[in-house]
């Protein structure tokens, strides 16, 4: 790096066994798109399932609950 004074940062990066800046900036991008996806879905699904005249759940603690237990 150039504090360093390392001539090829790729090069060190390889040498310490640390991934590229790159792959990693991708990794991090993949796992907030995922988690966002995911929360925006279950938003979605708690509407439909609480506020469906078809099923008629009464039961919001329930499904509050049993979401909370899958996730953990």
């Amino acid at each position: 790096m150039a504090l360093t004074g390392a001539s090829d940062p790729s090069a060190e990066a390889e040498a310490n066994g640390e991934k590229p800046f790159l792959l990693r900036a991708l990794q991090i991008a993949l796992v907030v798109s995922l988690y966002w996806v995911t929360s925006i879905s279950m938003v979605f699904l708690n509407k439909y399932l609480l506020d469906s005249p078809s099923l008629r759940l009464d039961t919001p603690i329930f499904v509050t609950f049993y979401q909370c237990l899958v996730t953990t």
